[in-house]
Parts: structure tokens; C-alpha cells; sequence
């Protein structure tokens, strides 16, 4: 190691420590009674000691710096990564496992002593910790690989150890992944990959809405592996009652079905529903034969009129848009045959705003309706700027200009997707009425209006609301062509859909005035913690977090977990952390000056059953990695063959750098030793000589 002296002042400053060190020696030793008493030789070495004192320490005070050229040797790197998921406990005898488990652990410790082992387990997340209980009910190779190059980016990787069955259900494709590596990857094929007897339900698809009074379709997909012949029966059931079964005869060895039904929605509320497919003999894996789903039950849909003077592209735009979504009833209706009322809706939308629209547009507001309206050429701006909506447009009516949308970052009613952004650049404009705009600055606005290449403060789409009255105002028409773009670009209108159904959605939810909420979801995965958060109101509605708040959650089996929420900002927050799957009831209580609060809910958590659908390792995958990086793969009984492959791999060796390091002078321990050295030898000299 190499050392080089720097300072931040001038040289000549070590000039004046110098002569500080002498001046001080001087009047201390040469001016004083001392130098009569004392030999010559004892005085020139006191005042030499004092001398070298006060200029080292004024010397010090300069921070001087200290450079180093450091050189060390790292070791290489070797990642292992075990596979936690439950399918290697399922696919695998307890005694291999167990032999696995003992055999692995030693090459590791071996592997230990020439190289930096790093441990890791993964799952549907990836682990420091070393502790292997093949409970994770997800496997995510990719976000495996993701993570080792993250972690390890720059480090002198040797290899990489991955012990798995290569079965994996979350994330994309590990091969994908494999080329970003410049070392090998060494695979460790656990599991089976024979052929077992196994009937099994293959997936569930169910709608997670229904609707009191109506049906909703339920299809089951069943797979059958060598069973030619036999035949099984599959049903549903609810609350111990069975409400759907069907005799299935399987016909050959690789047998696949779809099994349609639609079933009542009679109950409101989470209501659970248990597929089970009947056993057959010799079957091994029976973890599969049944599957959990839940459907949440409301008492009905939010029910939305969409008026027009005549037919309009832009009507049939929200229309599509709106019927997507199974929580919304739509009624599209021309103004001349509507002969309803305006409060059995959730919400109006109001295409164009002129004389013929505007008695439905009042009547909104008096009803407290919320209304959308969409402006464009046949809206008068005179109504636009007298109907309270915020804005006043100076203009001509017949007059309108092309504009793109912006999204205001300032915006926080509802979330919108990051690939908006960008689709919004390739989007044809709207006809925006031309003129110019004075806006309310109560007005949240979602999108401006961009002109060109000029990007203007002038809302597109924007939202407000006048006392208990919302509304929501889209300057422009033509949105129509934005779905067809959207969908020669991406192959779906997914992105224009979502920004018209959360506007709707916005629109027409109820505000809630509670003075203590809580926030929830109603569904959980069984590796998810349950996350809550509470709002507590003041009498004036400002939000406060002063007192304490408590729950109770309790099971079907009616046992109790009691938990306090923390306060975090203006807010309360819960982490519950995982609870077994379930259906679960809670209610939270608070207290504010004098008044009790209390707030009921419920949720489930699901069983995840991914990893017992399939148990076939697919050791090709394993093989195919290895491959892909120079590496090779070894079954679970020549795990111990590592130690000798990756010992003779001669590019997998110790490394050499160097690096700069500056450090403070004053921070050497030495430093302090000389300084009190010095100091001691002068004052052992004076007592000795009789000097205080």
C-alpha cells in the first residue's frame, strides 16, 4: 500500500505551524526562571519536545489528508439458490428430501471454505434467510435471476447453484433472463418427472362481482393423466349444500375438459364456493381434487343514463366502455323517448349541453345527481359558461380546435396507468371548443389540453362539484377515434376504457361523510399480509389521528385476534401480518369526545394451489439453463460432484483490485500515541529537573 501526504491549504501554512511551535517553545523555556535553573542541554531538549508539540497539533489543524492506494483480493462468489415452494415437498419422498437436504448443506459448507458462498431461497419472493421449509405456495424462477443480477451486479460471480424442480406458475420465463450472465449457471434437478395417476382441477375462472337475484358463469377446467377409463364425479358447493354436480367419464390418458355452469348469486356479501372432483384409486396427489373460489355479492349495479340528442360515435365510444365493466347498468337513451327520472341514477352523462339538454342538466343538479357532460360542436358555450361548472369560454360556439391530452401530475382522485402517458402522444386529437379558458381553481383537473406542440393550462377533462353536487366536463369529442387507435396499437381499448370507467366510477360513488372509516381489501392471498387503513374525523371533518383505535378479527371457528392500529401521518394503519385461509369478520372500534365509532367488515383469505396442480418436474427447463450459460446439471443424488466441478473451473478464481482511499490524518491511532508520548516525556523531564 502506497501513501501520499495531501493538504487543502497552501505549503507555506506548514511554515507558520513551524513558527508557532518555536515562538511557543521559546517564551516557555528561553524567558523564563526555568533557563537559569535548568542545564542547556535539558532546556534545548524540553523546548525541542514543545517545539515538535505545538507544530504538529497546528499542523493537524490544517486536516491534512492522507491518500492510499489500497489493494485487495476478493474471493469469488458463489450464489445458491434453493427452491422453497411446496411443490419440491410434494414432488419428492421425505427420505430424499431429507438425504437432499443433509448432502446439499455439506457441499455448501466445503464449497465455503475457497469461495464467498451467498444464500438465498426463493419462492414468490426471493430470501436471505437460509431456512428451508418448502412452504411457499409460488415460484418465480425469473424474479430469482432478476434479483441475483441486482444484488450481484460487478461482483466477481463464479457461479450460480439453482436446486429446483423447474416448475414455475408467477413471472415470465427464466430462459429469458439467462443471457445477462457472464458466469454459469449449475442446476440441481429435484423432483419427479415420471408420469403420476392424478385427476386434478386445473384452473376455476368465476367472476369476483355477482349480483343479487342474478346468475354468473363458473367454468372448470379438468385434466386426467392416466386414468383412461375412469369416471369421476365433479360438484360445487356452498355452505355444506351442493349446488352443481356432473358425472365425468375420462376417455384417455391425457384427458382435458371444460366444464360450464352458471350458478344463483342469492346471498349478499363473500360467499365461498368448493369445487371437489372425486378420488380415484392409487391417485397420490389428492391436494388438487378440490378448489376454493369467492364471489362477492352486491345488492345491485350502479345504474347510469347516458343521454343524447341523436345517435353520436362518441355515444357508442362510452357505451362499449361502460358495458365492460359488470358494476355499471347503462341505459342509452335519445332525449325525445326518455320518460324517466333523473334520481333512480347513480349518474348522468350528457352528451353536448344546449338548449334541448339543459332542463336535464338542472334537474341533475337539484337531485344531486352526479352529471358527465361531454362538450363539443353542439354545445352552446353561452350555457357551458352560465350552468356553474367553473369554466367560462370566450369564443365561438362553431369554432373548434384540435387538441391532444396531457395528464396533470398534480391529479390524485383516482390512479391512472403509467402507459397512459405515452399512448396519449399517439393519440388523434379532440375537437375542443376554440376560445379562451378562465377555470376554476377548484376544478381537479385529469387531463390539459395540448395544442400542437404547445401544452396549455386549458383543461380537456376535469372534475368538480358545486356543494353536494359532482360533475365531470370533457371538452371535446371524437374520443371515439382514440378507442380505435388504442386498439391498432396495443390490440385491445384497454387504456381509453379504464380512463372512462374510473371517471364513471368516480362520478358515481357515493361519498362517504363516516366520521371513521376503514379501508380494506376484501380478498387475500394466503402469503399476502392483511394491510388495513383508518380514517377518524373531527366534527368540522378534519382528519385526526389523537385517538386509539382497536379491532377484533375473528374466524369461522369464532376464535378472536385483537390488534391496535398505528398512527401514521394524519391516518391510522394496520399490518395483521398472515392469518390461515378463511372467511373473517372484524370490527373496529375508537372513541372521540365521548362518542363511540365502530366499523364491521369482513374478508377471505384464499388458498393458493398452484404448486399441486402440477408435481412433473420439468427438468428440461433445469437442463436448458445450465446449457444456455456453460453450466451443467446434476440430479439431487451427485449434488456433491459441485465440489470437484466448480474447485477445477480455472476461470473461477480470486481477483485482484485496487482503489483510492483518503482519509483524515488525525484519525490514525498512532497520531494520538506520538502526541502523548511527546507530552509525557516533557513533563517526566520538568518534574524531574524540579519544573512544574
Amino acid at each position: 500500500m502506497s501513501a501520499e501526504l495531501i493538504l487543502e491549504y497552501p505549503v507555506w501554512y506548514v511554515f507558520l505551524c513551524l513558527l508557532l511551535g518555536a515562538g511557543f517553545s521559546y517564551l516557555l523555556y528561553w524567558k523564563t526562571k526555568l533557563s537559569e535553573d535548568v542545564p542547556t542541554w535539558v532546556l534545548g531538549l524540553l523546548s525541542g519536545l514543545r517545539f515538535t508539540l505545538i507544530s504538529f497539533l497546528a499542523f493537524l489543524l490544517l486536516t491534512p489528508l492522507l491518500k492510499s492506494i489500497v489493494r485487495e483480493i476478493e474471493k469469488p462468489i458463489i450464489v445458491v439458490a434453493q427452491d422453497n415452494s411446496a411443490s419440491i415437498k410434494m414432488g419428492m419422498d421425505s427420505v430424499s428430501l431429507r438425504l437432499f437436504d443433509t448432502e446439499f448443506e455439506n457441499t455448501i459448507n466445503t464449497l465455503s471454505e475457497q469461495f464467498e458462498v451467498k444464500l438465498l431461497t426463493f419462492g414468490s419472493e426471493v430470501k436471505n434467510k437460509n431456512i428451508k421449509l418448502y412452504n411457499e405456495q409460488q415460484t418465480d424462477i425469473y424474479q430469482l435471476f432478476e434479483e441475483v443480477e441486482s444484488r450481484f451486479a460487478n461482483r466477481n460471480v463464479g457461479a450460480l447453484i439453482v436446486a429446483s424442480d423447474g416448475l414455475y406458475n408467477k413471472g415470465r420465463n427464466p430462459i429469458y433472463s439467462t443471457s445477462k450472465f457472464n458466469f454459469p449457471i449449475y442446476s440441481v434437478a429435484l423432483g419427479d418427472t415420471a408420469e403420476k395417476i392424478d385427476v386434478a382441477i386445473n384452473n376455476v375462472t368465476h367472476n369476483k362481482i355477482a349480483f343479487l337475484g342474478n346468475q354468473f358463469p363458473v367454468e372448470i377446467d379438468i385434466v386426467g393423466i392416466q386414468v383412461n377409463g375412469a369416471k369421476v364425479l365433479l360438484k360445487i358447493v356452498k355452505n355444506e349444500k351442493t349446488v352443481f354436480t356432473k358425472n365425468i367419464t375420462i376417455n384417455n390418458d391425457e384427458f382435458y375438459s371444460s366444464i360450464s355452469t352458471m350458478l344463483e348469486a342469492e346471498t349478499i356479501g363473500l360467499q365461498r364456493y368448493t369445487v371437489i372432483i372425486s378420488e380415484i384409486e392409487d391417485e397420490l396427489n389428492i391436494r388438487n381434487n378440490t378448489f376454493e373460489f369467492y364471489v362477492e355479492v352486491l345488492e345491485g349495479r350502479q345504474k347510469v343514463l347516458l343521454l343524447s340528442e341523436g345517435p353520436h360515435p362518441d355515444v357508442a365510444a362510452f357505451k362499449q366502455a361502460i358495458q365492460t365493466n359488470d358494476n355499471y347498468a347503462l341505459e342509452v337513451k335519445l332525449l325525445k323517448s326518455f320518460k324517466g327520472q333523473l334520481d333512480e341514477y347513480n349518474l348522468l352523462i350528457l352528451n353536448q349541453l344546449n338548449a334541448n339538454t339543459q332542463q336535464y342538466a338542472k334537474q341533475a343538479a337539484e337531485q344531486s345527481v352526479p352529471v358527465l357532460f361531454l362538450i363539443g360542436s353542439g354545445s352552446s358555450l353561452q350555457l357551458v359558461n352560465n350552468s356553474q361548472l367553473g369554466l367560462s369560454i370566450s369564443g365561438n360556439s362553431k369554432q373548434l380546435s384540435e387538441v391532444q391530452g396531457i395528464v396533470d401530475q398534480n391529479f390524485s382522485f383516482f390512479t391512472i396507468n403509467k402507459e397512459l402517458k405515452p399512448l396519449l402522444k399517439q393519440l388523434p386529437p379532440l375537437n375542443a371548443p376554440f376560445g379562451k379558458y378562465n377555470s376554476s381553481t377548484s376544478a381537479d383537473v385529469l387531463l390539459n389540453q395540448k395544442i400542437g406542440a404547445v401544452e396549455t393550462e386549458n383543461p380537456l377533462l376535469y372534475f368538480s362539484k358545486n356543494a353536494d353536487h359532482k360533475y365531470g366536463v370533457l371538452l371535446g369529442e371524437g374520443i371515439w377515434r382514440w378507442r380505435l387507435v388504442n386498439y391498432s396499437i396495443e390490440g385491445n381499448h384497454i387504456l381509453v376504457d379504464e380512463v372512462i370507467q374510473k371517471t364513471v366510477q368516480y362520478l358515481s360513488l357515493k361519498e362517504d361523510k363516516k366520521r371513521f372509516r376503514v379501508d380494506y381489501n376484501n380478498q387475500f392471498n394466503e402469503n399476502e399480509s392483511i394491510v388495513m387503513k383508518a380514517q377518524l374525523y373531527n366534527q368540522a371533518y378534519e382528519k385526526i389521528n389523537k385517538a386509539e383505535v382497536n379491532i377484533e378479527i375473528s374466524d369461522e371457528n369464532e376464535n378472536t385476534f385483537s390488534y391496535v392500529f398505528g398512527k401514521a401521518n394524519d391516518e391510522y394503519r394496520l399490518n395483521a401480518g398472515s392469518l390461515k385461509v378463511g372467511k373473517y369478520k372484524f370490527t373496529a372500534t375508537t372513541k372521540l369526545a365521548g362518542e363511540v365509532f365502530v366499523e364491521n367488515g369482513e374478508f377471505i383469505i384464499r388458498a393458493i394451489q398452484l404448486e399441486s396442480i402440477n408435481l412433473k418436474a420439468n427438468h428440461n427447463l433445469m437442463s436448458t439453463l445450465s446449457k444456455k450459460t456453460n453450466g451443467e446439471m446434476l440430479y439431487a443424488n451427485k449434488v456433491g460432484n459441485l465440489i470437484e466441478i466448480i474447485s477445477n473451473k480455472n476461470d473461477i478464481k480470486p481477483i485482484s483490485y485496487s482503489h483510492q482511499k483518503l482519509s483524515d490524518l488525525i484519525n490514525l491511532k498512532w497520531i494520538f500515541f506520538v502526541l502523548l508520548g511527546l507530552i509525557s516525556v516533557e513533563w517526566f523531564i520538568r518534574k524531574r529537573n524540579g519544573a512544574y
